[in-house]
């Protein structure tokens, strides 16, 4: 059985699979920053909160994070500049 957590940065906003996170002392943690992580059960859950988020005001929030999933980012403005920057490749996949 695999572990469906989902796992995100206290000190950064990498989130991903928690099997993709480097580990320090035994403590899951960003594998770029070395932020240690926070963790939700799984998938759904995590969806969920987007999709809530998305709705109480925050146009294109799930684009948003499914784009930043595995990219380590300090500030959300860094985040967004380099969604922004991806442009039209992003429509391709829609």
């Amino acid at each position: 059985m695999s572990d469906t957590r989902i796992v995100y940065g206290a000190g950064c906003l990498w989130w991903d699979n928690v099997e993709k996170a480097a580990s320090r002392g035994g403590i899951p943690c960003c594998p770029f920053c070395g932020s240690v992580l926070f963790e939700v059960s799984d998938q759904k859950i995590w969806d969920e909160w987007a999709k809530r988020f998305e709705e109480d005001g925050h146009p294109n929030y799930t684009k948003l994070l499914t784009f930043m999933r595995g990219k380590c980012f300090k500030k959300m403005e860094d985040a967004e500049k380099a969604f922004a920057a991806q442009g039209e490749k992003g429509k391709e996949n829609e």
